[in-house]
């Protein structure tokens, strides 16, 4: 019985030796977790509007993997903040673009990609409340009801204009994915 026990002492040492990080996975796994806890305070108060936070001198206070690892969590936040949803602030898809500037600063790099797209389909949004807009005015021009007795249309009331608007950003959202899976 007493050769059994050791059997399963061994058993039991190689098994907690196995699941055991060896030191340098140790040093690699502690420098992943601050580096995305680092990244993901950055973003925060970066998207806050923080002007203390300077996320290129952040940057390059760090070095080799942890500089790599922490640029790859701001990015991906950062990324996470320029939604394309129908509820997204401008302003705030604006910001992360910029702070995407800096941390990824190469010319047509995903910054430039993500400036390039938002515009695309804040353009196509714009065109398509034109439209719509238009579309009303001739609409109560035909109803003989013009000039001072119309005010500014508001084109996000008008029926069908939401069903339009989540048709634009549906087209946009595949480049959004691909930009996203890359830098995940």
């Amino acid at each position: 019985m007493g050769e059994l026990k050791d059997a399963r002492q061994i058993a039991r040492e190689r098994a907690e030796r196995l699941g055991s990080l060896s030191p340098d996975e140790q040093r690699q796994q502690q420098i992943r977790e601050r580096s995305q806890q680092a990244g993901a305070a950055l973003a925060r108060s970066w998207l806050a509007g923080d002007e203390a936070v300077d996320l290129a001198a952040e940057l390059e206070s760090r070095t080799g993997d942890e500089k790599a690892m922490l640029r790859q969590t701001l990015l991906r936040h950062l990324l996470e903040a320029a939604d394309l949803s129908p509820e997204r602030d401008p302003a705030a898809a604006r910001r992360a673009i910029e702070g995407m500037s800096i941390a990824d600063p190469e010319p047509g790099g995903d910054a430039d990609e993500l400036r390039r797209l938002v515009s695309e389909c804040e353009e196509a949004e714009r065109k398509a409340q034109s439209e719509f807009e238009s579309a009303s005015m001739e609409a109560l021009h035909r109803m003989r009801i013009s000039g001072t007795a119309l005010g500014g249309i508001n084109v996000r009331a008008l029926p069908g204009w939401q069903e339009s608007r989540l048709k634009l950003i549906a087209d946009c959202r595949p480049v959004l994915d691909r930009l996203k899976q890359r830098i995940a």
